[in-house]
């Protein structure tokens, strides 16, 4: 059965949870099946094998939809559906595009033009085919060379009249240069002028009828193929023209028009009256009916086996479609989109509302739904059997999948992944999330747990009466074991072991690195603890009432004993001999090196300290009340001495004395050396140091939130105070006082020197200058991204801001202004004088220029391959465009507007006057010249040979032709 399945065939996109799951799932079924081949559990077998061949089919569709839509996302190419009927499609376009391209759909103007072209080329065809006039130009004989060059310009078209193509000629031409194939070329040629002649000859195969009497004018022409008729009379204008296997008409009268056309096979109907439009269409086998009105538009086809309708009105829109075995309709209104679908065995329904869409889907067995809202996308689908439904909303997907006896759920949110599965005695529980993964099984009687985390992984397994963890990073391994009554723990390091064992009543640890072994043993009432390094041995051993430590190293014995009211502690190495003895109410230390010899003493209210090295004796002693200490070496002498509120201290070397005296609230320092003097007295609250030295006196006073220092030398004063939040310094020299100012946030500096004032002042994100002197001001300001610097003397003022950028400069003096600005890219400059203004603009590839007087505005613009320039001066105006190849002037005076352009081959001129107009056009060998006066127009054409002349007034209309030797009207 699993055969059968072709479970086995590996396919790419298969490899997800999902997939294996139903993998799973069909593999435990066919192990059902193997161990009881029942035949209840065939059916399940079979059951479970199409439900998993369904959704992999689905999962395939799904996943194409979903490739298809990140396709189209991206930009790329996605091809296009096959048209429901390509042949009608085909036979429809070329309907269309054979009625635009007929003579008949083009303008009435453009008709008249090719008629009138027409009879031009039909005069220069009959005289080049006339014999008898050999004396133009067009009668001269045709040579071979000059056949032979139209066949060169010839292509492979279909054959004419007589049969034979260019390839035929050409073929023909390449035989050689034989008289057979010259009289071939000049009778073939012969063939295509007879043909000419006759198509064009005068009045043999063309007719034309005008008749015009008051009130009513019909016109008739026919050709050889096509006929046409055209009749007009007052509020009624009907038009008929009939080709081989085509036949047009078309009526209007005022508020209608009617237009039949009707083609083998083909028949099309178009009516027109305010307010509504019908049009109606028949081909074998299908009928279009389209009709619009205002607010509702009505459309109808119909083909053999189906029938569509259309319909809109304002805020709705309606559209059925019936085919044998399926019924389909659209309805939309603002804001709503309904959409139904019914086939046999098969039912769809698909709603949309802004913000909410919902899709439903029923077929025999199986339904499906999907709602999809914004952040929000859930699907639902049921089979006999099996229940499957998926949430999605960002950063969050639920899945949820049950079948009899078995239930599983999947949820993943960016980072994290969660499975959970259920089954008759067993629960499994997956969690994934990067860098972490987390596993854990439960049966009866046994738990088991694994989590693994990068460069580290654990595991704990439970069982009645046992527990066990084992955990392994790289680098360390830790194993844990209990039982009842007994503890071991194992933990190793690359270099280090260790190992713990705990039972009742004793308690054993050894640890073991290389060169290095420690062991600990503890039982009730008695601790011991050996290490032991390469050169070093320790011991250590505690027991009630004593405590004895030993230490012994190569050159060094330390021995430490405690026992109750007595410490004893003796160290010995070589050179040096420490003893210290502690009994209650004394304490003695003894220290003794090679040249100094230290001994403390201390007893309850006295402490004596003795130290004496060559060259120096030190004594220190301190009773209740009372410090005394007293140093001598030679050349210096200290003594120092204080008691209870008082604290005197001196010292005495040759050239120096220091005294100093310390009472409480009061402290007084003197130094004297020769030629110096200094003097420091403190109080609370106030701090005064005076110093003298001969040409220099310094004062310094400093009470709390105040400090003044002076300072004065012969010629100069300095005077500093410092307050909190401002700090003010004066200089003074002769000829020059400097004053600055600093408090939080702002600095001020001025200076002053005969003829010249300077002030400086800055805050954080603002600096500002200001210099004057006789005659001139300047000032400067800074703030990040903009630079400000003003100037001005008599009669001159000039600014400059540049900020990154932009730099913009101004200059003003009497009776002129100046103004340049300049951006990357563009450069700007205004200049005004009285009575005439100047502007200049220039940007990569144009260049703008403006000057302006009074009475008189002149305007330049020029850009690569064009050049304009505009001037105006009251009454007249002039315009001149000029690009490569075209030239355009307009010139404009009161009552008079003239406008002429030039191209190569090519000259317009148009002038026009109250009540008049007149144009003219000339181009190499033809000139064309209109005039129109209220009730009048006149057009006259010139060519080589050829002259035409066409009057128009209401009711009436006059052309005149004029070729040499004969004039028609």
């Amino acid at each position: 059965m699993t055969g059968r399945c072709n479970l086995q065939k590996k396919i790419k996109w298969y490899e997800n949870d999902y997939i294996k799951m139903l993998n799973e799932n069909v593999r435990d079924t066919s192990r059902e099946y193997r161990r009881h081949p029942t035949e209840s559990n065939q059916e399940l077998l079979k059951t479970v094998c199409q439900v998993a061949r369904e959704e992999k089919h689905l999962q395939d569709k799904c996943i194409y939809k979903t490739r298809a839509k990140i396709q189209i996302t991206k930009g790329g190419r996605t091809r296009r559906l096959a048209h429901k009927d390509p042949k009608g499609r085909a036979e429809e376009l070329i309907h269309k595009w054979s009625d635009a391209a007929s003579s008949s759909s083009l303008p009435a103007e453009i008709s008249k033009e090719q008629l009138l072209q027409h009879n031009d080329r039909r005069t220069k065809v009959k005289k080049s085919t006339d014999s008898s006039s050999l004396d133009d130009e067009y009668g001269e004989p045709i040579t071979a060379q000059e056949v032979r060059e139209a066949m060169k310009k010839g292509k492979s078209t279909a054959p004419g009249e007589d049969g034979v193509t260019y390839d035929i000629l050409n073929a023909l031409s390449k035989i050689g240069p034989s008289t057979s194939r010259r009289r071939l070329v000049h009778v073939e040629a012969t063939r295509e002028i007879e043909a000419l002649r006759r198509q064009v000859h005068w009045g043999s195969t063309e007719s034309s009828s005008t008749q015009s009497v008051p009130g009513k004018s019909t016109s008739t022409q026919s050709v050889p193929g096509k006929s046409t008729s055209t009749q007009s009379v007052p509020g009624k204008s009907t038009s008929t023209q009939s080709v081989p296997g085509k036949s047009t008409s078309t009526q209007s009268v005022p508020g209608k028009s009617t237009s039949t056309q009707s083609v083998p096979g083909k028949s099309t109907s178009t009516q027109s009256v305010p307010g509504k439009s019908t049009s109606t269409q028949s081909v074998p086998g299908k009928s279009t009916s389209t009709q619009s009105v205002p607010g509702k538009s009505t459309s109808t086809q119909s083909v053999p086996g189906k029938s569509t309708s259309t319909q809109s009105v304002p805020g709705k829109s309606t559209s059925t479609q019936s085919v044998p075995g399926k019924s389909t309709s659209t309805q939309s209104v603002p804001g709503k989109s309904t959409s139904t679908q019914s086939v046999p065995g098969k039912s769809t329904s698909t709603q949309s509302v802004p913000g909410k869409s919902t899709s439903t889907q029923s077929v025999p067995g199986k339904s499906t739904s999907t709602q999809s809202v914004p952040g929000k996308s859930t699907s639902t689908q049921s089979v006999p059997g099996k229940s499957t439904s998926t949430q999605s909303v960002p950063g969050k997907s639920t899945s949820t999948q049950s079948v009899p006896g078995k239930s599983t759920s999947t949820q993943s949110v960016p980072g994290k992944s969660s499975s959970t599965q259920s089954v008759p005695g067993k629960s499994t529980s997956t969690q994934s999330v990067p860098g972490k993964s987390s596993s854990t099984q439960s049966v009866p009687g046994k738990s088991t747990s694994t989590q693994s985390v990068p460069g580290k992984s654990t595991s704990t397994q439970s069982v009645p009466g046992k527990s066990t963890s084992t955990q392994s990073v790289p680098g360390k391994s830790t194993s844990t074991q209990s039982v009842p009554g007994k503890s071991t723990s194992t933990q190793s390091v690359p270099g280090k072991s260790t190992s713990t064992q705990s039972v009742p009543g004793k308690s054993t640890s050894t640890q073991s690195v290389p060169g290095k072994s420690t062991s600990t043993q503890s039982v009730p009432g008695k601790s011991t603890s050996t290490q032991s390094v390469p050169g070093k041995s320790t011991s250590t051993q505690s027991v009630p009432g004593k405590s004895t430590s030993t230490q012994s190293v190569p050159g060094k014995s330390t021995s430490t004993q405690s026992v109750p009211g007595k410490s004893t502690s003796t160290q010995s190495v070589p050179g040096k001999s420490t003893s210290t003895q502690s009994v209650p109410g004394k304490s003695t230390s003894t220290q003794s090196v090679p040249g100094k010899s230290t001994s403390t003493q201390s007893v309850p209210g006295k402490s004596t300290s003795t130290q004496s090295v060559p060259g120096k004796s030190t004594s220190t002693q301190s009773v209740p009340g009372k410090s005394t200490s007293t140093q001598s070496v030679p050349g210096k002498s200290t003594s120092t001495q204080s008691v209870p509120g008082k604290s005197t201290s001196t010292q005495s070397v040759p050239g120096k004395s220091t005294s100093t005296q310390s009472v409480p609230g009061k402290s007084t320092s003197t130094q004297s050396v020769p030629g110096k003097s200094t003097s420091t007295q403190s109080v609370p609250g106030k701090s005064t140091s005076t110093q003298s030295v001969p040409g220099k006196s310094t004062s310094t006073q400093s009470v709390p939130g105040k400090s003044t220092s002076t300072q004065s030398v012969p010629g100069k004063s300095t005077s500093t105070q410092s307050v909190p939040g401002k700090s003010t310094s004066t200089q003074s020299v002769p000829g020059k006082s400097t004053s600055t100012q600093s408090v939080p946030g702002k600095s001020t500096s001025t200076q002053s020197v005969p003829g010249k004032f300077t002030s400086t002042q800055s805050v954080p994100g603002k600096s500002t200058s200001t210099q004057s002197v006789p005659g001139k001001s300047t000032s400067t300001q800074s703030v990040p991204g903009k630079s400000t610097s003003t100037q001005s003397v008599p009669g001159k003022s000039t600014s400059t801001q540049s900020v990154p950028g932009k730099s913009t400069s101004t200059q003003s003096v009497p009776g002129k202004s100046t103004s340049t600005q300049s951006v990357p890219g563009k450069s700007t400059s205004t200049q005004s004088v009285p009575g005439k203004s100047t502007s200049t603009q220039s940007v990569p590839g144009k260049s703008t220029s403006t000057h302006s007087v009074p009475g008189k505005s002149t305007s330049t613009q020029s850009v690569p391959g064009k050049s304009t320039s505009t001037h105006s001066v009251p009454g007249k105006s002039t315009s001149t465009q000029s690009v490569p190849g075209k030239s355009t002037s307009t010139q404009s005076v009161p009552g008079k507007s003239i406008s002429t352009q030039s191209v190569p081959g090519k000259s317009t001129s148009t002038q026009s006057v109250p009540g008049k107009s007149t144009s003219t056009q000339s181009v190499p060998g033809k000139s064309t010249s209109t005039q129109r006066v209220p009730g009048k127009s006149t057009s006259t054409q010139r060519v080589p040979g050829k002259s035409t002349s066409t009057q128009s007034v209401p009711g009436k209309s006059t052309s005149t032709q004029s070729v040499p030797g004969k004039s028609l009207i």
